[in-house]
């Protein structure tokens, strides 16, 4: 739906499934020629078994930046079938938890807890070979940074029993 007024197009999506679709504008400019543009776009629920279209690697990361104790969330799929991908937990060099897990056309999420020995991030790696080649997809997992904000109150005092005193100036933080 389009309102001219304050030039914005709405359209609801909620009944649309998952897949890959296609959006065409056409109208006429100010001199009477056709204009044209089209976008090409994945539509997806995050709540999705499966990839919406056919790929070797679907990833979304949800929550990659982490307090301690929090959970970081990946999900990772792919729409081949019988394919087996390596998991890794990585500390720089260091592989800190290996599996290899099944995949078949379908998407996983992975929860991962933020450890205090984490504390300089860690990396998600999912790695497989499919069709003689091979696909591999890693997730940085950071630490939370909290930016601490100073407030400073100025406050200012004079004396009124004493004219000509100095000032007494304090600040409050």
């Amino acid at each position: 739906k389009w309102n001219s007024e304050d030039n914005q197009f709405n359209i609801s999506l909620k009944k649309w499934e998952s897949a890959q679709y296609k959006i065409i504008f056409k109208t006429l400019d100010a001199w009477g020629n056709k204009v044209q543009t089209e976008k090409v776009f994945v539509l997806y629920d995050t709540n999705d078994k499966k990839p919406p279209v056919k790929t070797y690697k679907w990833s979304q990361s949800v929550n990659i930046s982490c307090n301690v104790g929090e959970n970081a969330l990946i999900k990772f799929g792919t729409s081949t079938k019988n394919s087996l991908v390596l998991y890794e937990i990585l500390k720089g060099n260091k592989v800190l938890y290996s599996k290899w897990i099944k995949f078949s056309n379908q998407i996983k999420t992975f929860k991962i807890p933020f450890k205090e020995s984490y504390e300089g991030g860690i990396n998600a790696r999912f790695t497989f070979m499919k069709d003689e080649k091979l696909f591999t997809e890693t997730f940085q997992i950071t630490r939370k940074v909290e930016i601490k904000k100073l407030s400073p109150i100025l406050s200012v005092f004079r004396d009124k029993l004493k004219p000509g005193e100095n000032a007494e100036w304090t600040i409050k933080i």
